[in-house]
């Protein structure tokens, strides 16, 4: 996705951003789906932090865009939802129907998350926010799992 030439002058000529992915990696229903591999980190706004978590280190508003390849390993719906500080994003969710165990489906979200300023007096941020996406259908297998952050004001 290209950014438009605003963005550009909103972060001082510099992208602030954190790309990572997975290959094949199997999630149980409830579990956040692990980023294997950092492909990309530009600036300090954002961080991997533990297996499967980003830390968003700087007051700011972050662009969050997740796509994937899944198979389900049992029929039923497969869905993937943001959570941020532990709490489910209602607006970033991917879901689809498998009707069985072999078909790839390709899904994705984008959202915006913002991390707010905490004290009026110091500008201080509510920060670090830690987000992660979890698999809430059912068990599948991700053949490709991508996330980009980028922090846009």
């Amino acid at each position: 996705m290209a950014l438009p030439l605003y963005f550009y002058y909103l972060n001082g000529g510099q992208i602030k951003m954190t790309e990572g992915y997975s290959k094949n990696v199997t999630v149980l229903t409830t579990t956040a789906i692990p980023i294997n591999n950092i492909t990309l980190q530009k600036g300090c706004t954002s961080s991997q932090s533990g297996a499967s978590a980003i830390k968003l280190s700087k007051c700011g508003v972050y662009m969050v865009s997740v796509d994937a390849s899944v198979v389900a390993t049992t029929a039923g719906t497969i869905s993937f939802q943001l959570q941020r500080d532990g709490v489910l994003v209602p607006q970033a969710v991917a879901s689809e129907t498998a009707a069985d165990t072999t078909g790839v489906h390709s899904m994705s979200f984008s959202t915006l998350v913002q991390v707010n300023e905490n004290d009026i007096k110091c500008n201080c941020c509510t920060s670090p926010t830690i987000i992660d996406v979890v698999n809430v259908g059912v068990g599948a297998t991700f053949t490709q799992f991508n996330i980009t952050v980028t922090k846009i004001c």
